[in-house]
């Protein structure tokens, strides 16, 4: 019974969807690897930008598949190559997550909530992320792992949207190589305390000078919503 379950929460598993017959996400652009966001790479884990504000045609986004490579270029051409790494603990393409997707109000609230009262000289940027590499896979609980990463190690992230009936209609396409930094030079920075998830990072940006300001970077916890076992 519980390898029943297990078979049927993971999208496209045994009815494979070919990227070709997937939307792909036009609008949506990736954390470049060189920014300077203190608690974007890190050691163990990164923090990538999210879709959020996502229309479908026809259907009604409703939840988002976070999918990471370990390799610099993931020879996938359908859902069904990505695993789970809870049943295939080897895998190097496999799902980390999954969580619902951002609505278009909640994203305008947060911006608004972010520069309410702050002076003219300065802007508050305001991003959803998700923290890719915080789970110990031995101690997971659900459908998905979102394993550690290793140290001074490349990886890509792909987004899959979902419709009402958790089937996969469109992706972003796989992100430029995430490089982890190496332990010895970053002190690791844990966003959760928490088993993963998604984080609302703000940066304060000068207006005048276009510097960043990072030790005013605050991140607050979403959580990621757990995929639960139908």
């Amino acid at each position: 019974m519980l390898a029943l379950l297990c078979f049927v929460a993971l999208p496209g598993l045994g009815s494979a969807v070919p990227f070709s017959s997937l939307t792909t996400l036009p609008t949506f652009n990736f954390f470049g690897n060189q920014t300077k966001m203190i608690g974007n790479r890190m050691g163990f884990s990164f923090v990538t930008n999210i879709p959020s504000c996502v229309s479908g045609a026809g259907y009604t986004p409703t939840s988002i598949l976070v999918a990471v490579s370990t390799i610099s270029v993931p020879g996938v051409t359908d859902t069904d190559a990505i695993k789970s790494l809870v049943n295939v603990s080897t895998a190097q393409v496999y799902y980390a997550g999954k969580f619902n997707t951002v609505p278009c109000r909640v994203a305008r609230d947060l911006v608004q909530l972010s520069n309410k009262g702050l002076s003219s000289s300065f802007t508050l940027t305001t991003v959803l992320g998700y923290q890719v590499g915080t789970e110990d896979c031995d101690n997971v609980q659900g459908a998905y792992c979102n394993k550690a990463l290793q140290p001074s190690s490349s990886y890509r992230v792909n987004f899959f949207i979902l419709d009402e009936n958790n089937v996969i209609r469109a992706y972003t396409g796989w992100s430029d190589p995430i490089r982890t930094l190496n332990v010895t030079d970053v002190l690791d920075l844990d966003l959760s305390g928490r088993s993963g998830g998604m984080v609302t990072i703000t940066v304060l940006l000068s207006v005048a000078l276009f510097t960043l300001v990072p030790a005013l970077i605050t991140s607050l916890v979403f959580g990621r919503e757990k995929s639960p076992l139908p």
